[in-house]
């Protein structure tokens, strides 16, 4: 009985942050199949009194198969709901932010102009925001909160993050802000395909 699947790959497949869901499906599909038929045979055994000279290797392989299989899966919906609950909170964040450059522009007639910013409480555009009391405080991106795009290697042109590294610690997390006074861009980055959108740079504009 051959034991054709290795769960320290997929375990290591699902910390990937871009782990298809497509592929993560068929895969517990293949895997859960070959631990049932093995399952059944250990069961029938053990009805049929087999079990009285002690278990076999492949029936010991089993066992620790299934509590491996049960780990893997846990891990990998472990981080899908993390990933997901922070890009809840990104876009919760970003609605925010949204409301606050509308009171902006009622009380002042225009966006705060900027060339490109993270926003935070301590200085510029976030600072202008909490001292005009359009917001109580700047929200902060759940995993870095100020490093700016192009710090990473993220490609900015016009304001706006075209693209950034898909792999490694260099992401856009941040909430990045540019405005010429007449609109503005806000940029920020979702970590995985949910409800919240799909994975990569979004930008919100006054228009939503």
């Amino acid at each position: 009985m051959e034991m054709n699947f290795s769960y320290s790959k997929f375990i290591k497949l699902s910390s990937r942050k871009k782990l298809p869901a497509i592929y993560a499906r068929d895969k517990i599909i293949e895997i859960a199949g070959i631990l049932i038929k093995h399952w059944r045979r250990l069961t029938k055994r053990l009805r049929d009194g087999y079990s009285v000279g002690g278990f076999t290797l492949i029936e010991l392989l089993v066992v620790i198969s299934i509590i491996g299989f049960i780990t893997a899966i846990g891990v990998y919906y472990l981080n899908v709901v993390k990933m997901q609950g922070r890009d809840a909170n990104r876009t919760s964040n970003i609605g925010t932010l949204n409301k606050a450059f509308a009171i902006y522009i009622n009380e002042y007639g225009d966006y705060p102009i900027s060339a490109g910013e993270c926003l935070i409480a301590s200085s510029g555009v976030g600072q202008d925001l909490v001292t005009g009391e359009m917001i109580v405080s700047i929200p902060a991106d759940p995993v870095t909160p100020s490093t700016a795009p192009a710090a990473v290697g993220c490609t900015v042109a016009g304001g706006q993050v075209t693209s950034c590294p898909s792999t490694g610690t260099a992401q856009c997390y941040c909430y990045y802000y540019w405005s010429d006074g007449t609109t503005y861009y806000l940029n920020y980055f979702l970590e995985i395909d949910s409800k919240a959108g799909d994975a990569g740079v979004h930008i919100m504009t006054p228009a939503g």
